[in-house]
């Protein structure tokens, strides 16, 4: 044994016994995402194509992105209302 080599510990190999479901559900899951993009056979190309289609498909992320487009749309309603509330203050305080 040398003084400055180090053996490395043997990496961690596990291969399942039984069948993957996680895997099964995530293969599944990706070839309904593709079918509802009318892509057969290639694989979604964009990170973003691939967002959007398990965004599509999955109740939580739905909702999430719902609840988003809400919350903006109320933040700029807000700030609309705050910037007419400002000039009307200042315009009947300048007079």
């Amino acid at each position: 044994m040398s003084l400055f080599h180090q053996p490395q510990p043997r990496r961690f190999h596990h291969e399942y016994i039984y069948v993957d479901e996680r895997k099964e559900r995530l293969r599944k899951l990706e070839e309904k995402a593709r079918a509802e993009l009318g892509q057969t056979s290639q694989p979604l190309s964009t990170r973003e194509e691939l967002h959007q289609a398990f965004v599509g498909s999955t109740v939580h992320l739905r909702r999430r992105e719902r609840k988003r487009s809400q919350g903006s749309f109320l933040t700029t309603i807000g700030m609309s209302v705050v910037l007419i509330v400002v000039l009307m203050i200042l315009f009947f305080y300048l007079i």
